[in-house]
């Protein structure tokens, strides 16, 4: 009985100093993977650091070496990163994550840093680029980009072509976001920053590649079919958000009356056996 008891005790002082938080991280061959993520508070960030890698699994098995992950912090709702915590990798989890709790405002990603590329220190925003082909009259999924807020629309480009495999000139990308008012707004002044230019945590960006480095062959011969399509893309988007909006607060509903149901069984139960 004792031993029963003291072993009790043991799970409930190890369940009191463990954080649980979700873990995130964008696989090169499964996508997006999450999992819940169990750390002893004592852990440090480094050590941290390689459980996250042996649980996500398989990453060495497809040349990742653990030298080219490192753990940030994350918003999975925006796809963005908050900040890196690349000078604390000596400290514990209780200490980063001010201390153990039962949820946190915030995840994990565990992010792979490209072969000979350095790990980027954040705060960032998260460029979420949606390539459109004019011609075809289609667009393919996004690709993110995180940057720092003062990097400039010429270097967003250049980050672009390396990560998307852009073969044209900066030149010739085209670059467009949505402001508040619903606004299309080209970004045409390539020394300005992004923070300058409005951007948020999480921007969405539409681009296209054209041809002609002419600004008025662009504006004659693309800016219209571009922004023709942009407002289909953006239409369907809302589209889509209302129907799984209306899905969710069917299941809502239907969970409810499920809840209510089995009230009323239990009352006449209990009122049948009185």
């Amino acid at each position: 009985m004792q031993e029963e008891e003291e072993s009790q005790q043991a799970v409930e002082e190890q369940e009191r100093n463990t954080c649980r938080i979700q873990l995130y991280c964008h696989h090169p061959k499964r996508g997006r993977v999450d999992l819940p993520f169990k750390l002893h508070k004592e852990v440090t960030l480094r050590q941290a650091v390689s459980m996250a890698y042996e649980q996500i699994g398989d990453l060495s098995d497809i040349g990742v070496p653990l030298s080219r992950r490192w753990l940030v912090k994350y918003n999975e709702v925006y796809d963005s990163v908050k900040c890196s915590w690349d000078h604390r990798m000596g400290e514990t989890v209780n200490y980063i994550f001010d201390g153990v709790k039962s949820s946190y405002k915030f995840d994990l990603l565990l992010e792979i840093i490209p072969e000979g590329q350095t790990f980027q220190v954040y705060s960032s925003l998260n460029a979420k680029i949606f390539m459109v082909d004019v011609d075809a009259r289609e667009y393919h999924s996004p690709v993110s980009i995180r940057m720092p807020f003062s990097s400039s629309v010429q270097d967003l480009k250049l980050s672009m072509k390396s990560t998307m495999n852009i073969a044209e000139d900066p030149d010739h990308i085209h670059l467009v976001t949505i402001r508040n008012s619903n606004e299309l707004h080209r970004l045409t002044q390539k020394e300005r920053s992004l923070r300058s230019e409005g951007f948020q945590r999480a921007e969405k960006v539409y681009a296209t590649v054209f041809a002609s480095s002419d600004e008025n062959k662009f504006l004659s011969l693309c800016k219209p079919r571009l922004y023709d399509l942009i407002d289909l893309i953006e239409n369907l988007d809302k589209a889509k958000q209302i129907v799984k909006q209306r899905k969710l607060q069917s299941s809502s509903l239907y969970a409810k009356s499920k809840t209510v149901e089995g009230s009323l069984k239990a009352r006449l139960l209990s009122q049948k056996w009185k």
